[in-house]
């Protein structure tokens, strides 16, 4: 069976699930400047997160401890432990996570709420960092299906 392939330079919300298998799935998440993943921590039920940070800067609160990321960091969050990742750069911040087992339906994706504070994919700088690198992650909140 053919790999259904996924490409991050598509994905034009600041959320996005890429792939869904059986036994894993794949997101990209882009902050802006000031952005947070959400209000307040959240945790995912049954899934491991893999969040690979591969641009800017992101202040992470996991399981109630405060740490810095910065490009290239990669941690794993195991379920039920919460966390809420906030960019304090002057620059996007872009992830990419894997979950497993699988923690959103197929083809979810969120749009911000506020356009003011959601960062557009024709932002430059964001080109910039999808030219440069094929990869990004999530979180929670409100989530809507793509209709086909």
């Amino acid at each position: 069976m053919p790999t259904k392939r996924a490409n991050i330079y598509r994905a034009k919300e600041w959320f996005k699930v890429l792939q869904t298998s059986k036994r894993s799935q794949t997101a990209v998440m882009t902050l802006g400047p000031g952005q947070s993943s959400g209000d307040e921590p959240e945790a995912h039920t049954i899934s491991d997160q893999v969040l690979l940070l591969i641009h800017g800067e992101l202040s992470a609160e996991i399981g109630g401890k405060r740490s810095r990321m910065k490009a290239g960091d990669v941690l794993i969050i195991p379920p039920r432990v919460k966390h809420r990742f906030t960019n304090p750069g002057d620059q996007p911040a872009v992830t990419f996570s894997v979950y497993s087992p699988p923690e959103y339906p197929p083809d979810v994706f969120q749009s911000r709420l506020t356009p003011s504070k959601f960062v557009h994919t024709s932002h430059p700088q964001i080109h910039r960092i999808r030219e440069s690198f094929s990869l990004v992650r999530f979180q929670s909140q409100t989530y809507h299906t793509r209709d086909k």
